[in-house]
C-alpha cells in the first residue's frame, strides 16, 4: 500500500501467480499442419494449430521466431541462410518435438 494525500493508508490487494515455462493449468498445444506447403524467402508460413504461441518454431535446426502470432496459428518467413530444398517445420513445447507428416519446399 502507500500513504495518499491526507495520509491515510491505502491498501492495494496484490494476487500474484508468477509461472517459469509452461503454465501447468493450460493444456498442451496441438500442431496440425502449416500451408502453403511450397515457396520463397518472402513467402508467409502459417503454421495452425492450438496454443502454438506456447513453443518454439524450427526450421533444419534454427529457432524461427513467429512475425504474427493469432490465437490458432502463428506466422514465420525463412530466413536468407536457408537454402532452397524441402524442409520439416517442428515445434518445441516443453522439451517435447512436435512435427508433421509435411514437409515446405523452399524454392527461389
Amino acid at each position: 500500500g502507500y500513504k495518499n494525500e491526507r495520509l491515510q493508508n491505502v491498501w492495494i490487494d496484490v494476487n500474484l501467480k508468477v509461472n517459469f515455462g509452461p503454465n501447468p493449468d493450460s493444456s498442451p498445444i496441438i500442431y496440425e499442419g502449416f500451408s502453403p506447403k511450397i515457396g520463397t524467402h518472402e513467402t508467409t508460413v502459417k503454421l495452425h494449430g492450438k496454443g502454438l504461441s506456447g513453443g518454439k518454431v524450427y526450421v533444419s535446426g534454427h529457432w524461427i521466431p513467429p512475425f504474427e502470432i493469432a490465437q490458432s496459428t502463428v506466422s514465420i518467413t525463412f530466413p536468407r541462410f536457408i537454402l532452397p530444398g524441402k524442409y520439416k517445420i517442428a515445434v518445441l513445447y516443453n522439451n517435447k518435438w512436435l512435427t508433421v507428416d509435411d514437409h515446405f519446399e523452399l524454392t527461389f
